[in-house]
């Protein structure tokens, strides 16, 4: 006889995590199976070398809703933020440097170092920030309707959006819908006139996207990147403490106190469909267990064209999903390191700035030259560079003296034109080392080991479709009702009790924990 439950939870990331624990604090019957041995999916905490362990692919989770928290307990679950400050320290190539700080005042005084203006008009810059990333993060906070079926159970929750549209008064409001479609460059050429000031700030509205800071569109990827953890005018940054899978620790933990198994290496290779209806899941072993709700938390590519038979699906609907645009432009480097390598540009020697993020994106001219090489099928020679080394704050991650250091680099596009990650990964490895050497010259002789994560690495190791860190990229033709496709944001599908909580879905990537949330509460919605 096959297993029963009531819900199937494909994938233990941290939305599918999340999901579970909400469906069973909700008194249903939860099984969630990951295929790995870790929990977390990319967002996990994994020893690369001996004693030294690193988040494995993001390593940011400032963005994770605070809601979820408190809902689900998990300050009791051994979940806790470490605090770090300043947020962001970005050396430049001159040996200057510019860093951002949680205190506005103390952020707008290190940007009047570079223009005296701007230093001014950051408190604006500020508050404009804040009032919009709320307003956003209200938003976001809903499922968007289905407009093709609009009904009042749908359409009701919006009118609070419109309520909150007409709080940010006249002015605010046309500036929020103004700026959405706008380029990077088009908005802070507005707000500053420092090309260091302008790069800095512009960086957190291209990550993972293949897309440029002069591309229309990217202006609402900088909000994205400053919700959760708002801290105005700076992106969000968030450490867990332990590293980040002990978020997935701690979600675990909630979802089996509240009654949900939980089960590593089990993975599933088809989603049972009869008449039109998921009725259960097929395991790589042969095994099936049965439910009458699958949430799959696998990129829509993969949830559709392998795990559900295509033959169940419209052509038109398969269209579209073939259609999404992944586009992965991110490679990850991690470091094993002897001891710290030497900034030139830190004041001082002060290593208390290198707790946050280092960011290698001088101006909007170099990162918009690191995209050209991508259009191309190239990846970039001069790379933005996010990099974090989580040891300086959280010792237990690497062997006493010792550190960690986790870089994204962009851009990575998964197809090169002239060659493969097969033969560049050796190439690309350098290309990032050589980068940062510019900015710390002893780095080399610090490193003791190093993992090259590739876009095709992340495809073949994560199941991220093309390398799509995002589940599809965060442009607007890609979001709200139609993320994943037009017609089906709203977390179910054209297969009767066949649900979607992953990346791909309404309000997409990053670690937010808002799809498995706002997929729990469609599932709850739908049951009574």
């Amino acid at each position: 006889m096959a297993e029963q439950f009531d819900v199937i939870i494909i994938g233990g990331g941290h939305n599918g995590l999340v999901t579970a624990a909400y469906l069973a604090k909700a008194g249903l019957q939860v099984i969630l199976l990951e295929k790995r041995p870790f929990l977390g999916g990319i967002a996990s905490t994994e020893e690369f070398y001996p004693g030294f362990r690193v988040d494995n692919v993001l390593h940011n989770a400032g963005m994770f809703r605070p809601q979820i928290v408190r809902d689900l307990f998990l300050k009791m679950q051994g979940f806790d933020w470490l605090s770090i400050d300043p947020v962001v320290f970005a050396p430049l190539p001159d040996g200057n440097q510019l860093t951002l700080w949680r205190d506005n005042a103390q952020t707008a005084s290190e940007i009047s170092r570079f223009s005296p203006v701007d230093g001014e008009r950051f408190a604006e810059y500020n508050q404009i920030m804040s009032k919009f990333t709320e307003f956003l993060e209200h938003a976001l906070g809903r499922t968007p309707p289905n407009l093709s079926q609009p009904s009042a159970s749908n359409m009701t929750p919006w009118l609070g959006v419109g309520k909150n549209v007409l709080g940010l008064g006249g002015e605010d409001r046309y500036g929020f819908l103004r700026i959405l479609p706008m380029s990077l460059e088009e908005f802070l050429s507005e707000w500053f006139e420092s090309d260091v000031v302008q790069g800095v700030l512009a960086a957190p509205g291209i990550t993972c996207l293949q897309q440029g800071p002069f591309s229309g569109g990217t202006t609402f990827n900088l909000l994205y990147h400053h919700l959760g953890q708002r801290l105005g005018g700076v992106s969000s940054l968030g450490v867990v403490q332990g590293g980040i899978g002990n978020l997935a620790e701690a979600l675990s933990r909630a979802a089996q106190a509240f009654g949900a198994d939980i089960r590593v290496q089990s993975p599933v290779v088809q989603v049972l469909v009869e008449n039109g209806r998921s009725t259960g899941i097929r395991l790589a072993s042969g095994a099936e267990i049965k439910a009458p709700i699958i949430v799959s938390g696998a990129n829509p590519r993969h949830t559709f064209t392998q795990l559900v038979d295509p033959i169940e699906l419209d052509v038109s609907f398969l269209r579209a999903v073939r259609n999404i645009k992944y586009r992965g432009s991110v490679a990850k480097l991690n470091l094993a390191l002897s001891g710290l390598p030497t900034f030139t540009a830190l004041p001082d020697g002060d290593t208390s700035r290198l707790h946050g993020r280092i960011q290698i994106s001088p101006s909007l001219i170099y990162l918009e030259k690191a995209y050209d090489a991508a259009k191309y099928g190239r990846f970039s020679e001069q790379p933005y560079l996010d990099i974090r080394i989580p040891s300086l704050a959280d010792p237990t991650l690497a062997p006493n003296g010792q550190h960690v250091m986790s870089i994204h680099m962009q851009y990575a596009p998964f197809h090169l034109r002239e060659s493969d990650w097969t033969q560049q990964k050796e190439t690309l490895t350098e290309t990032i080392l050589s980068t940062l050497s510019q900015y710390a010259p002893d780095l080399r002789s610090h490193i003791l080991h190093s993992q090259t994560l590739t876009p095709l690495d992340l495809e073949t190791h994560y199941g991220l479709a093309d390398g799509g860190i995002y589940h599809g990229q965060m442009m607007l033709d890609q979001l709200l009702f139609m993320r994943p496709v037009p017609g089906w944001g709203y977390y179910r599908t054209p297969i009767s009790g066949l649900y979607l909580n992953g990346a791909g879905t309404h309000p997409g990537g990053g670690i937010t924990g808002e799809p498995g949330r706002l997929a729990a509460q469609e599932i709850l919605k739908d049951l009574k």
